[in-house]
């Protein structure tokens, strides 16, 4: 909607003057710009103690500006608070005084015509303050209003930068030592190693338990196979000379059975005697070898980003190629 500037500065002064012709209105009003003056005379100090305290004469500077423009002489105003917040000292230090000039400027700016550069201050006053919020009563309302516009703006461009940040994925551009380094880490196995205490008491277990527990899995079967067959051995000649000594040979038979007795007993105890031989062999070799630990390499399954660290150097390699097939093509 068009405004006419001049109408809002007559109404801007108007509204002014008849304060000022009531002697409780003017009052009011010095007593409003003293204590104006006292609270950001407080926020300054306090800045002192901040990071970004302000320099003796931008509190003085930004004063006169402000009594110009209250004053209503908005080109003084303009070109005062531009020297405040152009100085070859650079911007203000203090940043309450940088965002009260950027206000007073923006106003400045509406009331003389120059609406785009009024929202251009009032959007760098909101890069510095987001909330920021401008008293309705002490403008006029299309100041206010423009300023709200401004404000909304503002919020709604963050709120998309933000959404396309969110959703956009990050590039990421790598030299070619960066990139020799990061396949070096993706070839790599990433995990880590477990480490298992072992007990002493696990090697004296016979027949192939302490080479098992040892790690010496070879030889524990060894152990186990010759335990088995020996075991078996003694087993089935037991059996044999108890069934023959339960028989009853002829007279015939006797020097037969006799002979029949005799060796399944050699066979009996010599498989009982390997038996024991093989245990305590077996004892005796997995404390020899004993392992107290045993260490385990356990890999970290990949994660995620390694599929993306992937993809990236893919296309760095694709594009490298059409770069020297180009090349040798001729084309640039």
């Amino acid at each position: 909607m068009d405004v006419d500037r001049r109408d809002i500065c007559r109404q801007f002064a108007t509204h002014a003057a008849s304060r000022g012709a009531r002697p409780c209105a003017a009052a009011c009003e010095r007593a409003w710009r003293a204590l104006s003056r006292c609270l950001l005379t407080l926020m300054v100090i306090a800045g002192v103690f901040s990071r970004s305290p302000a320099r003796a004469d931008e509190l003085d500077d930004f004063e006169a500006a402000r009594a110009v423009f209250e004053q209503h002489d908005f080109r003084e105003a303009v070109a005062r608070l531009s020297a405040l917040l152009s100085s070859p000292q650079g911007p203000p230090q203090s940043s309450v005084i940088e965002r009260e000039a950027r206000k007073y400027l923006g106003v400045s700016y509406y009331l003389l015509g120059n609406s785009e550069q009024a929202k251009l201050q009032f959007e760098l006053l909101l890069r510095l303050e987001p909330d920021y919020a401008l008293d309705p009563v002490r403008f006029p309302a299309q100041v206010y209003e423009t300023f709200a516009a401004v404000k909304e703006a503002v919020q709604q461009r963050s709120l998309a930068e933000a959404a396309e940040r969110k959703k956009a994925p990050a590039e990421i551009t790598l030299s070619e030592t960066q990139a020799s380094a990061l396949r070096t880490w993706l070839d790599e196995d990433h995990g880590y190693w477990e480490v298992e205490r072992r007990s002493r008491w696990m090697a004296f277990i016979p027949f192939g338990g302490g080479q098992w527990a040892n790690g010496h899995m070879a030889t524990g079967w060894l152990m186990a196979a010759l335990s088995v067959g020996t075991a078996t051995s003694a087993t089935i000649s037991g059996v044999l000379h108890q069934r023959l000594a339960d028989e009853t040979p002829t007279s015939g038979e006797i020097d037969s059975a006799r002979s029949a007795e005799r060796a399944l007993r050699v066979v009996n105890w010599a498989s009982l005697g390997a038996l024991a031989v093989v245990a305590i062999a077996g004892i005796i070799d997995a404390n020899v070898r004993f392992v107290p630990e045993s260490r385990r390499f356990v890999r970290q399954p990949e994660p995620p980003v390694a599929k993306d660290l992937r993809d990236v150097l893919a296309q760095d390699a694709v594009d490298a190629d059409s770069l020297t097939a180009s090349a040798e093509l001729g084309q640039p």
